[in-house]
């Protein structure tokens, strides 16, 4: 039956659902990327303290126009009320690459990163965590983790918020352990090793950025604040939009981009630089080994570690189903009725929830066993930034055909919302530019994620065209 779902959302549970989905495999795994783009610890800072301050101008926006349409859909509302003309282009092209490629593609490069710290919490590192064999079942964990998600999110959307809820408090347990005792190290109270104490020593040491690696570290960076405009899609579930939304998107963009730079000064004051190349997409894992042992560093720490990432894909795939749930309602998706209903037992949105776990099946297992992660990342963040700085420019375009909106309580700063603007143009370029640090044999090429992402937003405007255009209704 198509319905909609009940406002049961406050402000911590709207938080929570912000810090859900922001504090995931990004903190936990990007900053070995990022560094090994950039050359060297200040730079790589620089532009995490950058991220912060570039997500909440985009934030901002997204607040902006959420109390203007306070319904699920966030994104393709924003662009249909943005650009009306021609036809619903923007919107219906972000949906299409929404459903079918960002989503499901980040649910599918977060489950085997959630596999692997299960799989180091039980055996510890790995002698060669390249070899086929660790990264295909670090994947089937994945599966299961997801299949259980589904499953949960399938009977109640009450349990699944309050999961999401239960899981933020650990995700914030577990960030705020790693920068106590990463700074207690820094200062000397823990004991470090010697090499990671070189790396403070001279911070801009060995830094290297050419736009091509700017572009790709940036994205690497924006991966680990992905989230801040998720809320939107649930928008329809929270109560009282016009106060709520401007307070949770504050206090959970807020509280993660503080944690996000203390995270990271901790992970460099403590794992030597040479480690933080080769550990890639486990290096908290690695960290809390140095520092804890061989029982809460190498077991129970990354087992929470763990816990925090299966909340992370828990939000996502809820998410997920409830942009689902809206495109269905605007008809832009073939049989629309079927995925714009809930189950008339559960009341949750059973076929959308299915859509977007069998999405996800394909690129869980499609691509080869390689550096995946990092060319899900670029594939993914390439045309989600594009429509992202479509959205926050039409926010703009909407104060001079809308000035008198009569829900227009809350105002973004253009001080914030301009340089936004001009990073989604950067990063819509310059991952084209090859990056001045060689990658390794395991690596894609550097243009196949930007190559991929491009080809997605040209196939869902031909599909756009088939749909409202070539065959209508």
């Amino acid at each position: 039956e198509e319905q909609d779902l009940p406002r049961t959302m406050g402000v911590f549970t709207g938080a929570s659902m912000v810090i859900g989905l922001m504090v995931g495999s990004g903190i936990l795994s990007t900053p070995a990327l990022v560094i090994a783009m950039v050359g060297s610890p200040g730079a790589s800072l620089l532009l995490w303290l950058l991220g912060a301050i570039v997500t909440l101008g985009g934030a901002m926006a997204y607040v902006e126009m959420g109390v203007m349409w306070p319904q699920n859909g966030g994104t393709q509302h924003y662009l249909a009320h943005a650009y009306p003309k021609p036809k619903a282009l923007l919107s219906y092209a972000f949906i299409w690459c929404i459903l079918f490629a960002a989503r499901p593609a980040s649910i599918a490069a977060n489950a085997p990163v959630f596999g692997k710290f299960v799989l180091f919490a039980i055996f510890g590192s790995p002698t060669d965590k390249r070899t086929e064999s660790y990264e295909w079942l670090s994947r089937f964990i994945g599966l299961i983790a997801i299949t259980f998600l589904l499953a949960l999110n399938s009977i109640s959307v009450k349990a699944a918020q309050r999961f999401h809820a239960s899981l933020t408090l650990i995700k914030i347990a577990v960030l705020l352990i790693i920068c106590v005792s990463g700074l207690l190290g820094l200062m000397g109270i823990i004991q470090v090793p010697e090499e990671a104490k070189k790396s403070w020593a001279h911070p801009f040491a060995n830094t290297s950025l050419t736009v091509g690696s700017t572009a790709s570290a940036m994205h690497k960076v924006f991966w680990g604040y992905s989230g801040w405009t998720n809320l939107s899609y649930s928008l329809g579930e929270l109560r009282d939009p016009s106060k709520n939304l401007p307070r949770a998107t504050t206090l959970g963009v807020g509280l993660v981009s503080v944690l996000y730079i203390l995270a990271n000064i901790a992970f460099f004051a403590v794992v030597p630089m040479s480690l933080v190349l080769e550990s890639k997409e486990i290096l908290a894992a690695e960290f809390t080994y140095i520092l804890f042992g061989d029982v809460a560093g190498r077991v129970i720490l990354p087992s929470l570690i763990a816990i925090s990432m299966f909340g992370s894909l828990s939000a996502q795939i809820y998410v997920g189903a409830r942009t689902a749930l809206s495109a269905a309602k605007s008809q832009y998706l073939p049989y629309s009725q079927l995925f714009s209903g809930l189950h008339p037992t559960y009341g949750t949105p059973i076929a959308a929830l299915l859509l977007n776990y069998l999405v996800v099946l394909v690129y869980l297992f499609s691509p080869p066993p390689g550096d995946t992660f990092d060319f899900l990342i670029g594939f993914v963040q390439y045309p989600t930034w594009f429509f992202y700085g479509m959205s926050v420019f039409g926010c703009l375009l909407l104060r001079r055909s809308q000035p008198h909106h009569p829900k227009r309580s809350f105002k973004a700063s253009k001080v914030l919302a301009i340089p936004f603007i001009a990073t989604c143009i950067f990063l819509t370029i310059f991952p084209f530019f090859p990056p001045a640090v060689s990658k390794p044999h395991t690596a894609y090429p550097y243009w196949l994620s930007p190559t991929m992402g491009l080809l997605v937003i040209i196939i869902s405007t031909l599909m756009w065209y088939l749909r409202m255009i070539w065959w209508p209704k």
